[in-house]
């Protein structure tokens, strides 16, 4: 299945860094474990291991994160804004959306 790298942090067999845009073929039709939330497969092709939304690893930066707001990073409603949550991810990691939110404060 091919897959697009999304994220840094994805190294080839021989150790060198796969540059965020680039595509390359992976075994079977699941996402492999260590390509979840840092590459996508083109839609309609093989079968998403998990969501981002039920990724535990993506989950687990949401919650980390979320522990560095202050308190004035918080809706009305008491969740965590998400432009504040975001300025504190690393360079090339996926920003959280609403959807995620939703799904991680559930």
């Amino acid at each position: 299945m091919k897959v697009t790298i999304e994220r840094s942090g994805v190294f080839d067999a021989k150790g060198k860094e796969v540059a965020v845009g680039t595509e390359m073929d992976v075994k079977g039709d699941e996402m492999p474990a260590w390509l979840i939330g840092k590459a996508s497969a083109p839609k309609g092709k093989g079968k998403p291991a998990k969501s981002a939304e039920t990724d535990p690893v993506r989950k687990a930066r949401y919650d980390e994160l979320v522990k560095g707001l202050s308190e004035d990073d918080f809706t009305k409603d008491g969740e965590p804004n998400l432009t504040a949550l975001n300025q504190l991810l690393d360079e090339g990691e996926t920003p959280f959306t609403a959807k995620d939110r939703k799904a991680f404060s559930a």
